[in-house]
């Protein structure tokens, strides 16, 4: 709900006016409630204790000794540090500024469709009068149709998916349960970008440099990082942050991608994630849907593990 990228802003329009900002990047915060997991109270997480360069500090303590020495007198000792980003339960960085941009990596020119798939649009709905979802008559209520109305129109959407808009409105996505929306998340193009050959730190804001092309005007696509641990075959969204691109004449999209922190293993590797259609964003998508073509590159944060950013990893 609010990003790395918020809190670097906050930061940086703090500090410029002349105060003391200290800034603690952890793996959680406000989340998205029901699509984010939380380990902790509902819609809002917080770690209980953070590693932060080479040290492993109780969350609460840290933000308590910042407020004791600037409201109290009471100096922090350690001292806060200036920036700390955390990426799991035994890494986190130390910085003096804030990592933006960095290693460049190119992608290969990939074509999609925006929107969710119109075969699961159908499953999703018809499932709803098949499964004897107690959801099925506030849709149909929704829709001003009959059960049967409802079906044939699903069963026209496969040979015009350009009435998709008539059936997925507002009114019923707010209506589907999480389940149901992360069942509409169109299937990600992964696109490869490097292989970790070391202890790799990825921490900071990427930057994007692509360009989306289309016929159509108003393509919306979703963008964000992904990594394969070694040995394993699932591609997770790092810290399940995305950034929508909406279309515009130009097609062109330099600018930050959402912020992450994660460390790298030898064997890891990382991809650009593109969907088109996320639940993240359920209400912003094309109803009409629309070919684009993505192509262009990323700039990422990265930095080896040990190096004088001080990132290190804790003692069992």
């Amino acid at each position: 709900m609010f990003n790395m990228n918020e809190a670097v802003r906050n930061a940086s329009c703090l500090r410029a006016a002349g105060n003391d900002v200290r800034l603690l990047v952890q793996r959680t915060g406000h989340i998205l409630p029901l699509f984010q997991a939380v380990q902790g109270a509902f819609g809002f997480d917080l770690d209980p204790r953070v590693v932060c360069g080479n040290a492993t500090y109780d969350t609460s303590e840290r933000m308590l000794s910042f407020l004791d020495e600037k409201l109290r007198g009471i100096e922090a000792r350690p001292p806060v540090d200036q920036n700390c980003f955390v990426q799991d339960d035994s890494h986190g960085i130390v910085t003096d500024d804030i990592p933006v941009g960095g290693q460049r990596y190119t992608i290969p020119a990939t074509t999609l469709s925006t929107g969710p798939v119109i075969e699961t649009v159908v499953s999703v709905l018809q499932g709803l009068q098949i499964n004897g979802s107690p959801l099925l008559p506030t849709v149909l209520e929704s829709l001003g149709m009959t059960v049967t109305n409802l079906l044939d129109t699903l069963e026209a959407l496969l040979t015009n998916p350009g009435d998709l808009g008539g059936v997925l409105t507002d009114e019923v996505l707010q209506l589907l349960p999480p389940e149901l929306l992360n069942e509409l998340t169109a299937p990600s193009r992964e696109l490869f970008l490097f292989t970790a050959e070391q202890p790799t730190t990825l921490a900071g804001i990427p930057m994007a440099d692509l360009q989306v092309d289309s016929l159509a005007d108003d393509a919306i696509v979703f963008v964000g990082l992904g990594l394969k641990r070694q040995g394993e075959t699932r591609i997770d969204l790092i810290n399940t942050q995305i950034a929508p691109l909406r279309g515009h004449d130009e097609g062109v999209y330099q600018q930050p991608l959402v912020g992450v922190s994660t460390h790298l293993n030898p064997g890891d590797e990382v991809y650009l994630m593109v969907y088109g259609f996320h639940n993240q964003y359920f209400l912003s998508f094309n109803r009409l849907p629309r070919v684009v073509t993505l192509s262009g590159g990323v700039e990422l944060p990265l930095l080896p593990a040990g190096s004088s950013r001080r990132e290190r990893r804790q003692s069992p």
